[in-house]
């Protein structure tokens, strides 16, 4: 707060009649798609004004030839005011190459334009290959359609392909081909199937163990290279009574969980959990969800093994009365998927940001490959070194807007990552801060606002030296000199009309 022998004086520069509209919270429903996928982009357009206006906005797409110019792909026009922000959409569809950027900008006039646009960057990847083990198919079928819905594949647009082996047999061909592997209610898998699982872990890849009622607990305890692969102990299965719910909580500022926590989801209640298995979480796992109950007993463990990632889930996904996951809709295909994603190592930083946040981005494999060019946006390369044991790449005081691209130094590499940088959103918040906030901030009468420098000036010369209170004080002696003459006039009445009374009395004896 102020100091009370400081006068403090707050210039309010703002203009009484604010006339601007901006372009906010621009959100894609992916940012990292596969080859011919699309991309919905949702933005929120504000407008300062009372009375409603028509606002043009603009769609640009970058070419697929890296560098190539800007071209424009959709125009719509919206009605905004002050009282209805309105919301944007527009579709991208059949997108190809290995990095879109773009961006939508306002098309009309507007006296601060640096709110005007809304950039982004699309990053195309291959299909993530994944592998589900079961002891029957039908046990698989829920989760095979929550990473590979049946209508996105026909149409080649989905992000997973997936494929299914029994049990019994699945090292009969080569694990390598696959990003992750998922386990699902096997029974008992052999001391030579964990070996195998884990070697493919240790090398980079991911595997999802997901319990169930067949599963043998002696079978994912008591061989050496599954106690050295699983994120916890198995106990036996147990019962909830009432059913209980997932509580995302513990996870939400984990990268598998970012869906849910941009949409402020902390808790799937629309799926009640009503068998679950105990597990006790090893020293070197975290648990990122957990059950409602009391004990906050753990849902989804992981746990690293060399370049790899291990996710535990203790409940089952077969619809064998352990839970209503499967039909939970858009839940468990956001789950599913994005634990996918995650041990794929496609989660990796994000790739859209706000201006002061920290950029994160993985590096290429090859230990040799650690000099870069990072190019801004106004066209200018910055050379960029990281250290041979680093796998990711951080970036700090970024000084430009809009989007950039990072490249090996190396001519024969291939290697290129791109990311895009907006302005903070409440950079363009324009409402003046209430009086009740000054006052938190600085004391009740403690400071004054003014409007321009003559009133700053006189501001301060009044509280310097007062104001001029000659006339006013003249003014008051004339009241006073007044005042007396009247009164003594009329003590002076009463006095000379007593004494004629006594006067009389003694005149007529």
């Amino acid at each position: 707060k102020a100091t009370p022998q400081i006068g403090l004086y707050i210039i309010d520069v703002s203009s009484e009649s604010i006339i601007n509209n901006s372009l906010n919270d621009l959100i894609l429903s992916d940012s990292r798609i596969p080859p011919g996928g699309e991309v919905r982009l949702a933005l929120r357009v504000n407008t300062a004004s009372k009375t409603p206006i028509e606002t043009q906005l603009s769609l640009y797409l970058q070419s697929v030839e890296a560098g190539s110019e800007l071209v424009k792909q959709e125009q719509i026009s919206i009605q905004t005011s002050e009282a209805s922000p309105a919301t944007a959409e527009f579709l991208l569809k059949n997108l190809q190459g290995t990095i879109r950027q773009g961006e939508i900008r306002i098309g009309t006039s507007d006296p601060l334009q640096f709110d005007d646009i809304q950039r982004f960057t699309i990053e195309i990847l291959p299909q993530v290959k994944m592998l589900v083990v079961s002891d029957v198919k039908r046990d698989s079928e829920y989760w095979i359609n929550a990473l590979a819905p049946g209508e996105l594949v026909r149409q080649g647009r989905s992000s997973i392909v997936c494929d299914w082996r029994p049990a019994r047999s699945f090292r009969s061909k080569p694990l390598e081909e696959y990003s992750a592997i998922t386990l699902l209610n096997v029974k008992s898998p052999s001391n030579e199937d964990w070996v195998a699982l884990q070697s493919f872990v240790e090398l980079g890849g991911g595997l999802t163990v997901i319990l169930g009622k067949e599963v043998d607990a002696a079978a994912y305890f008591t061989p050496k290279a599954a106690l050295e692969l699983l994120p916890g102990e198995l106990y036996g299965h147990a019962t909830f009574n009432p059913p209980q719910f997932l509580d995302l909580e513990p996870g939400l500022a984990h990268p598998l969980l970012k869906k849910f926590s941009e949409r402020q989801i902390t808790t799937i209640d629309n799926a009640e959990i009503k068998r679950y298995w105990r597990v006790k979480p090893l020293d070197n796992s975290s648990t990122l969800i957990r059950y409602t109950d009391d004990k906050l007993t753990p849902a989804l463990l992981e746990r690293n093994v060399g370049k790899g990632r291990v996710l535990l889930f203790t409940t089952g996904v077969s619809r064998q009365g352990w839970n209503e996951l499967p039909v939970s809709g858009w839940y468990f295909v956001a789950l599913a998927d994005q634990m996918a994603r995650y041990l794929a190592q496609r989660t990796v930083g994000d790739i859209n940001y706000s201006a002061g946040q920290s950029v994160l981005l993985p590096l290429p494999e090859k230990a040799d490959e650690r000099s870069f060019l990072l190019r801004k946006p106004a066209g200018q390369q910055v050379p960029v070194n990281a250290p041979i044991e680093q796998t990711t790449l951080l970036l700090n005081d970024l000084d430009q807007l809009g989007s950039y691209r990072l490249i090996s130094a190396a001519r024969e590499s291939t290697f290129e990552k791109g990311f895009t940088i907006n302005y903070e959103p409440r950079e363009s918040d324009l409402t003046p801060l209430p009086d009740t906030e000054l006052e938190t901030r600085l004391g009740k009468d403690r400071y004054r606002i003014v409007r321009s420098i003559e009133e700053l000036d006189r501001t301060v010369r009044t509280g310097r030296i007062g104001v001029e209170a000659l006339p006013e004080f003249f003014t008051l002696l004339v009241l006073i000199f007044v005042g007396e003459l009247a009164l003594s006039n009329l003590f002076y009445r009463e006095d000379q009309q007593n004494h004629a009374s006594q006067i009389r009395p003694k005149a007529a004896a």
